[in-house]
């Protein structure tokens, strides 16, 4: 066992936001980790060095792993059945809280769950019915983010629709799907409106060249230059909600995305159902954002919690 360092594993890309705070933190302090992850975070500087690939064998070796909870993820049931290491988990996002700890009728759940609020604390405890410690830590990113982006100053009205890469979930149902339905529905307007279609992480822009207004960010940021979000349930959804840009979810009948639903019960955000709401919406006036300025807590917490384990196992 390698009781020295902690290790970190990353199977989705809406964790790395979740974690970057956390990483900081933790060089800062000089403790040493190690982070596995298979996924392409090339563009992330001075990162692509320090991932090692996913080896359930080389993971196993260290006494605290800590691993994000992903829907139907089969690295993830492996390391939560570990037995000889303490596994924590933690909540990226409030889409498909209690999804993510099932495949089928199992159960999988690490010894200790870091949730978002008091909301997915509740939900996560009806699945655990107290086999595992549920620590309500908070959003290390979103805090971070939203301590640096306090006010928005009114612009000209830019739209963006934010992609989600649902083959990971199996869904019948793609990015270009998405493309293809806005795309009509623009079309119909009597207005044009300037409109961008933003491409999951992780996705490559030279597989969808044919689309004009397809773009990536850069930095986190970027989601600023907006004024009309829709999406169905990613963390670039929820964050300009919070921030008081207009944002809502595309709520299509047709296509039965259950990822929605706990974001919808948790921040009562607005749903697009049909091209009359998606109409509506569009048309209404960008707003000036003036936010609360917001302490970092989570990350601290965290960290503190880490290093409280650290101390439990030399001991």
């Amino acid at each position: 066992m390698n009781s020295k360092k902690i290790c970190f594993v990353l199977n989705q890309y809406g964790s790395l936001f979740y974690l970057l705070p956390i990483f900081e933190l933790l060089k800062q302090k000089k403790i040493k980790f190690v982070i596995f992850s298979n996924l392409n975070l090339g563009d992330k500087k001075n990162f692509k060095k320090n991932l090692i690939p996913i080896s359930i064998k080389k993971i196993s070796k260290f006494e605290i792993i800590v691993t994000d909870a992903v829907k139907a993820n089969t690295i993830c049931e492996k390391i939560t059945n570990l037995k000889n290491n303490y596994v924590i988990q933690f909540l990226d996002s409030w889409a498909y809280i209690k999804e993510r700890f099932f495949d089928g009728n199992k159960k999988s759940f690490g010894d200790e769950i870091w949730t978002l609020d008091n909301f997915s604390s509740k939900k996560i405890k009806l699945v655990t019915k107290g086999q595992s410690k549920i620590l309500k830590m908070g959003h290390p990113g979103y805090e971070e983010f939203l301590s640096k982006n306090k006010v928005i100053k009114k612009k000209k009205r830019k739209i963006l629709i934010v992609l989600q890469n649902f083959k990971e979930l199996n869904l019948n149902y793609s990015q270009y799907s998405t493309i293809d339905y806005f795309e009509k529905v623009f079309s119909k307007l009597d207005v044009k409106y300037k409109y961008f279609y933003l491409l999951h992480p992780g996705t490559k822009k030279k597989n969808y060249k044919k689309v004009m207004n397809i773009i990536t960010f850069k930095k986190d940021s970027d989601i600023t230059k907006f004024t009309h979000i829709m999406g169905h349930y990613s963390t670039l959804i929820i964050l300009p909600f919070i921030m008081k840009i207009k944002t809502a979810i595309i709520y299509n009948d047709k296509n039965k995305i259950k990822g929605r639903d706990d974001i919808l019960e948790r921040f009562k955000m607005r749903k697009l159902k049909n091209t009359k709401d998606i109409y509506r919406f569009c048309k209404e006036n960008p707003r000036i954002i003036k936010n609360k300025s917001i302490k970092q807590k989570a990350k601290y917490k965290i960290v503190n919690r880490i290093q409280e384990l650290k101390q439990q196992i030399n001991a």
